[in-house]
């Protein structure tokens, strides 16, 4: 397992970038984890598909507003587990 802290918190708090970069890049990173499974759950519970985007488009921005409110919330850390599968060959 391998776990890291996102790097975009620390770069705003040591003025590396501005609060609005630091949104943006938050916004970016997880979005980029989380809106595949977000889309795949509303057409699950049967969202029209026109409205797919729009539904996301409300809740990306309602999270930078959040975002912006209490940044602390992204200061969050990630964590990845790798599973390495090998093939036996019988020799």
């Amino acid at each position: 397992m391998i776990a890291f802290l996102s790097p975009f918190f620390k770069q705003w708090k040591q003025e590396e970038i501005t609060f609005n970069e630091f949104i943006r890049l938050t916004r970016s990173f997880v979005s980029s984890c989380c809106e595949p499974i977000l889309e795949q759950t509303l057409i699950n519970n049967g969202r029209a598909q026109v409205d797919i985007p729009i539904i996301l488009n409300q809740f990306w921005n309602l999270y930078e507003e959040k975002l912006g409110e209490q940044p602390e919330i992204g200061q969050f850390s990630v964590q990845y587990v790798f599973l390495i599968l090998k093939k036996k060959i019988n020799i």
